[in-house]
């Protein structure tokens, strides 16, 4: 199990009015991160979106992509601006986007951070506070584990 779970760029008040507009925008700040070109990971975004919704309930979806051209993972973390529908399986809007980007070879430790980020995001007191949030600095202290907020404080 992985013991530490970093989101190495959080996206505040994301505006965009589709799904498709937020892998845009989630594409754009993960490209300029990992050195790859923003068309293409929008494009491989829409394409598993198009075979499974990334929408996993109660305002959250988790976006995942692994590449040979990824040299190291990323967690990206993106609060929208408002709600948008991901077809969701609870039919409710999302306004919480994690995207994970890890190197083709992590296979079973792409899958753990997968886990990770879901076990996250399914604490509903956790996902209201990254909500309510008025800046990044406040979305790290909340995303980091309980014991290490005592000395970021």
């Amino acid at each position: 199990m992985l013991k530490n779970l970093t989101f190495d760029l959080i996206l505040t008040d994301l505006k965009a009015q589709t799904h498709k507009k937020c892998f845009r925008e989630i594409a754009h700040a993960l490209a300029d991160e990992a050195g790859l070109d923003p068309a293409v990971l929008t494009r491989l975004f829409i394409y598993k979106e198009k075979r499974q919704t990334s929408a996993i309930g109660q305002g959250v979806a988790i976006l995942d992509l692994q590449s040979v051209r990824v040299s190291q993972p990323l967690l990206v973390l993106a609060v929208l601006d408002h709600t948008v529908d991901f077809s969701a399986p609870d039919e409710k809007p999302v306004d919480l986007v994690a995207a994970i980007l890890s190197p083709l070879t992590d296979g079973a430790v792409h899958l753990q951070r997968i886990s990770g980020v879901s076990r996250l995001l399914r604490d509903q007191a956790l996902c209201q506070s990254l909500r309510e949030a008025k800046d990044r600095d406040t979305l790290r202290l909340l995303l980091m584990a309980p014991d290490k907020r005592l000395y970021a404080a």
